[in-house]
């Protein structure tokens, strides 16, 4: 993988760091530093060997730590690790010391280079029309897949349709980027040297709760948050959407049960709140290209959230 000669500590910060030159090649979406010396690139959906830029563990370090700092982040040997987000990238650093051996960095570029979401067949095309014609009734939707299937991709590309609508959305890292003059991205916040200033998700849900909104727009559901928003999402709020990690339909429902019972929220509950909450639960997957496998509906069975397909 070629990297220009003039790429150096001094041209990432100043621009304020210039990722883009990692990423020449348009099919390449994900970059991995394993230290300062070895560096692998995803190319259509395959790792490959590329040559590192940088000339010691040091410069690379510093590297990090610029870039990150450059993001309103915070990476240093109490805090080792850190996520950040550049325009159409996102940025993952760990510092040599703690919880690795060497830094370490992983970045990858958030949305294709033409801003087209592209899908592998077209049962994806035809379930992607159903999705949109769901968003303009002003339905509630759940995207679910594993790590890097889509899930971020899908839901900004269903966003794009409602016009002029007050859409905010709360992610911890910024991704989703949304275009428009009445969106608000809000962004959760890591506690400083001092152990004082941590804004969580759920803290978050809260304060969009008190803007207005016409659309709540959670990037990933992990923890908390989950019972906030299905509580606004129970009193009237309409439009909404919100990705969650998932190896399969199936076990979506699980994923949720899980972080409810993490806050104490029996299952009978969790069940009731979603099924009234959540009109339309997705999934996607990358194993041969993004494709969108299915859409559902969460449904009691006895006491147990369980989830059955839509008729597309």
């Amino acid at each position: 993988m070629p990297f220009p000669n003039a790429f150096r500590i001094a041209d990432a910060v100043a621009m304020p760091f210039e990722m883009s030159q990692l990423f020449d090649d348009p099919s390449v979406t994900d970059v991995a530093f394993n230290g300062f010396d070895r560096l692998a690139f995803k190319r259509q959906g395959l790792w490959l060997s590329g040559s590192s830029p940088f000339d010691s563990e040091l410069e690379f370090s510093q590297w990090l730590v610029d870039a990150v700092e450059s993001a309103d982040g915070r990476l240093d040997f109490s805090h080792p690790a850190s996520s950040v987000s550049f325009d159409g990238f996102r940025l993952h650093a760990l510092i040599g010391g703690q919880i690795t051996e060497r830094p370490s960095a992983t970045i990858r570029r958030l949305r294709p280079t033409d801003g087209a979401l592209r899908f592998a067949d077209q049962e994806s095309h035809q379930r992607l029309s159903v999705l949109r014609a769901a968003v303009a009734d002003r339905k509630n939707i759940l995207i679910a897949g594993p790590a890097g299937s889509g899930k971020t991709s899908l839901l900004r590309e269903l966003l794009r349709s409602v016009g002029s609508e007050r859409v905010v959305t709360i992610e911890d890292v910024a991704e989703l980027a949304l275009e428009g003059d009445n969106c608000v991205a809000l962004v959760s916040r890591d506690a400083n040297v001092e152990g004082v200033g941590e804004i969580g998700l759920q803290d978050l849900v809260v304060e969009a709760l008190r803007m207005s909104p016409d659309r709540l727009v959670v990037g990933e559901i992990r923890g908390k948050e989950l019972l906030v928003i299905l509580n606004a999402l129970n009193t009237g709020h309409a439009g909404a959407g919100a990705t969650i990690h998932a190896n399969s339909m199936q076990s979506v429902a699980g994923r949720l049960s899980a972080i409810a019972a993490s806050s104490g929220v029996s299952q009978t509950a969790l069940a009731r709140m979603v099924v009234d909450a959540i009109d339309l639960v997705v999934f996607i997957d990358r194993l041969e290209g993004h494709r969108i496998r299915s859409i559902g509906h969460f449904k009691l069975e006895g006491k147990s959230l369980v989830i059955e397909p839509s008729h597309e």
